[in-house]
């Protein structure tokens, strides 16, 4: 409430926000594929099987979603100044 309003005619994502959500998607594809090849690769980790490499990949997946769904709360605010627990339940 504090921000001016946006002007209507103004795309609902503009540049700077899609270029933060291009890079957000490359970087949550190639993480998890890299995470995934350097588990399989048997001269870092030889104990390792697929099933375990899968799981890792996932695992880290599933933390970037987590991640993202804080670090897209605002586009010009850092997550430590808004807070994670900035949206108060209203009574």
């Amino acid at each position: 409430m504090q921000r001016k309003p946006r002007r209507p005619n103004a795309p609902v994502l503009g540049k700077f926000a899609t270029a933060i959500l291009i890079i957000q998607a490359f970087t949550m594809s190639l993480l998890p594929l890299g995470v995934y090849m350097l588990a399989r690769n048997k001269k870092i980790e030889p104990e390792m099987t697929q099933k375990d490499a899968m799981s890792l990949a996932f695992a880290t997946l599933t933390t970037m979603q987590l991640l993202q769904g804080f670090l897209s709360k605002t586009l010009h605010e850092s997550l430590f100044k808004t807070g994670i627990f900035g949206n108060k339940v209203c009574k």
